[in-house]
């Protein structure tokens, strides 16, 4: 389907992978019902919103443009959200399935508002971003299915507090990036980087620590390590090295000295 004017479709919808393409300046809402075998494609630099319930169970995949995901079960039970291009924008609690993987290839995984939302294992197969801006909560994903290479991911609008006790952006309600399991993470923390504005204000890299919610299995969370502090760290660990060092030699020698 295509829309080249903004529109609302309200009727109930069953889809056999359907795709809206919608121009650019231009927003169709489709506030019925979505459901059916099929799955839902994005194309266009338009956007599409869906505010209803849904059920649709094929994949979803955004191309181009914005797609906004604006109430729960938006996505209906999607097992693959793909987001090669453009943006996928969460407003709305658990409107992800929380199995569905989530597979960025070059798009924009956004959120914007207050709650928690827990989806399946992250793919990365190309430079991508998550843009925290306006969201206090957690993103929580099951574990990491597959990490590219030549892939980086950007986490824009980060909010909460670096390794080293530094407060970023609004850290009264911070948002947390959270990994049920840390297999296939740790070994990519030197791809992810934080930032605090959209791409600009570089905070640092990724760096684990325990995260613990009521309800759910203690998790991973990934905050950031500012530039300074990775130097600083270091550079106490060569001294402590150091330090250590010359007492081993010393005490080595007056045992040498106190045996002759």
């Amino acid at each position: 389907m295509q829309a080249s004017q903004s529109a609302t479709l309200s009727g109930a919808i069953t889809v056999n992978n359907a795709t809206w393409e919608v121009d650019s300046g231009d927003t169709l809402t489709v506030s019925g019902a979505v459901s059916g075998s099929g799955g839902v494609t994005k194309n266009g630099t338009g956007t599409l919103v869906l505010s209803g319930s849904n059920s649709y169970t094929g994949a979803t995949a955004v191309n181009s443009g914005t797609l906004v995901a604006g109430a729960t079960n938006a996505l209906g039970n999607s097992t693959a959200v793909d987001i090669y291009g453009g943006s996928l924008l969460v407003t709305a609690d658990n409107a992800i399935n929380d199995a569905a993987a989530i597979n960025l290839g070059g798009g924009v995984l956004a959120l914007s508002g207050t709650f928690d939302e827990s989806v399946g294992l992250l793919t990365l197969s190309s430079n991508s971003v998550i843009n925290l801006d306006g969201f206090s909560g957690v993103l929580r994903f099951g574990g990491v299915g597959s990490w590219g290479s030549g892939a980086n991911l950007a986490i824009w609008n980060w909010s909460g507090t670096t390794l080293s006790g530094t407060q970023i952006n609004n850290y009264a309600n911070p948002s947390h990036v959270v990994f049920t399991d840390q297999t296939g993470l740790t070994g990519n923390l030197g791809k992810i980087s934080f930032f605090s504005g959209s791409g600009t204000g570089f905070i640092g890299n990724a760096f684990e620590q325990s995260f613990s919610q009521s309800g759910f299995a203690t998790s991973t969370e990934i905050i950031a390590v500012p530039e300074p502090e990775t130097y600083a760290v270091a550079v106490i660990l060569l001294l402590g090295l150091g330090i250590h060092a010359y007492r081993t030699h010393r005490r080595r020698t007056e045992q040498k000295q106190a045996q002759n």
